[in-house]
């Protein structure tokens, strides 16, 4: 069985295919060699397995309306979402979730539910999931599919089973509790004590404290502990990780500069110590548009006029600015450790861009309901901007860039008109 693999933009790039199951599978080989279940296209310069989603170019407008994109395991899957009214599926190419899968989904929505079965879903690198969560500011959940089933079954035995599933989807963390909990002897003192410890190991890897203290009250309701015996060991483990027991890598640690640490956006952060420290390969590739925070903004504007570094920080002084003038010192004495490529500013722009577009698309939603903008105005707008966003990461980047540049001009000089 072949399936045709298409571009976020509907353009062909590669086939896949699928060995059809008994009775319509060929005859076993000669050797006694099992084949691939699966089998894709070769990598080229246009289809990469870790870029692209299978379906994506269908299933983007429910995505949109929905914000809302499920991620399944094969091609066959995809199908059954379709057929059971979720026309909004897509599946990775023979390859795992990952980082790259994440920044084309984050283009078209926030919520993202996974659609494995559960042994698969809960084998899922926690760390790099609630990286990419916060990286990307998207909401991963799961789907709690009857067990032994998967969505083609499903959707052709009990697809109502299928839509509710998905509609009821729990939080990552929180389906990674539940089967710590649901496979628990809660009846006995050592059974719960058990569970408890398993249960603080998965919440210690959640980065935030917040979120894992809403379901240490849960946690401790369940297993009738005292919550109080429970906080203390989560924040130690979240400091000292136990080490790894499987064969899972270590998560990606993502550098910050000095100058991120401070509670302001840090792709703004980034442009602006670019700005500083490499003005001449910057200049030309932003704009104030860009910067959501005013203070960045702030600071952006004073980089762009004929005065020194010094004179502009005196400047925002003068003017009573002082967070913008402290910012702007220390990326000033912020001390570089390596070179930057075209290639690292590229994805600093890039990065800055879909900050921006994002707030800029929540304007949008704004004027759709105050009436300013027509709904048929307002799909097509959304649909070309998160288009061109995909393509940021593309051959045709330089060209997204600029589109997306001009949109935001515009966008920003309509408002102020």
């Amino acid at each position: 069985m072949i399936f045709p693999i298409f571009d976020p933009g509907g353009k062909a790039i590669a086939v896949g295919g699928r060995i059809l199951p008994p009775p319509y599978a060929s005859a076993p080989r000669p050797d006694g060699r099992v084949e691939a279940k699966y089998k894709n296209s070769p990598e080229t310069s246009i289809y990469s397995k870790r870029r692209t989603l299978y379906a994506l170019n269908w299933a983007k407008d429910d995505v949109i309306k929905s914000d809302e994109i499920i991620v399944c395991e094969g091609y066959t899957d995809v199908i059954a979402f379709f057929m059971a009214g979720m026309p909004r599926a897509v599946a990775t190419c023979g390859t795992a979730l990952g980082e790259d899968h994440f920044k084309t989904m984050r283009n078209f929505a926030k919520r993202i539910v996974l659609a494995y079965d559960a042994d698969k879903a809960g084998q899922s690198a926690a760390a790099s999931v609630y990286q990419w969560e916060r990286q990307h500011e998207v909401d991963v959940f799961v789907a709690h599919l009857p067990k032994g089933q998967d969505p083609a079954e499903l959707a052709q035995n009990d697809p109502a089973a299928l839509r509710k599933s998905v509609a009821e989807a729990v939080p990552f963390l929180r389906f990674r509790l539940d089967r710590v909990l649901e496979s628990a002897n809660l009846a006995t003192a050592e059974g719960r004590g058990r569970a408890a410890e398993h249960a603080m190991e998965v919440l210690a890897e959640h980065p935030s404290e917040l979120v894992r203290d809403q379901y240490i009250m849960q946690v401790a309701s369940t297993l009738r502990l005292e919550e109080s015996l429970l906080r203390p060991r989560v924040a130690e483990l979240a400091r000292n990780p136990k080490p790894r027991t499987t064969n899972e890598p270590p998560p990606v640690a993502v550098s910050q500069p000095r100058a991120a640490r401070l509670p302001m956006p840090r792709p703004g952060l980034e442009a602006l110590r670019l700005r500083v420290h490499f003005p001449n390969d910057v200049k030309d590739r932003l704009i104030a548009a860009y910067f959501v925070n005013d203070v960045q903004r702030e600071i952006f504007e004073g980089l762009s006029s004929d005065r020194s570094l010094s004179e502009v920080i005196d400047e925002l002084d003068r003017r009573g600015e002082e967070e913008a003038a402290h910012v702007l010192s220390q990326l000033a004495v912020d001390e570089l450790d390596r070179d930057y490529t075209v290639e690292d500013v590229t994805a600093v722009v890039s990065q800055l861009i879909r900050s921006a577009v994002t707030g800029e698309l929540k304007n949008v939603a704004r004027d759709l309901n105050d009436g300013n903008m027509t709904p048929e105005v307002a799909d097509v707008t959304v649909r070309d901007v998160k288009e061109r966003l995909v393509l940021l990461d593309s051959s045709s980047g330089q060209l997204a860039e600029n589109e997306l540049r001009e949109w935001l001009l515009e966008r920003t000089s309509s408002r102020s008109s």
